[in-house]
């Protein structure tokens, strides 16, 4: 396992309903993303994905309802995704 496979990277934002967490990592040359969600006065939300491929994950990026809510945070998954596949493209 090399030091890139091992990294993680978090980001988190709140509005006054909700809270959304990701958790991104390499694994293998594959996207790992986490989505946690927490509904204030409901239920908290953990989805995981793996993506193999910028394409992919911008598939899914364009079909996610929360991307409207958290645009910011969805903003950051992108480009923290986006170093995965393209790590010699500045974002």
């Amino acid at each position: 396992m090399n030091k890139k496979t091992r990294q993680s990277i978090s980001s988190e934002t709140k509005t006054d309903k909700n809270e959304i967490a990701f958790e991104v990592r390499e694994v293998s040359g594959r996207a790992y993303v986490v989505v946690k969600e927490r509904r204030k006065g409901s239920v908290s939300i953990q989805q995981s994905m793996t993506f193999a491929s910028q394409t992919e994950f911008e598939s899914w990026c364009v079909q996610e309802r929360r991307r409207l809510e958290f645009p910011l945070a969805y903003d950051q998954l992108s480009k923290k995704v986006s170093k995965i596949f393209n790590p010699n493209v500045e974002n």
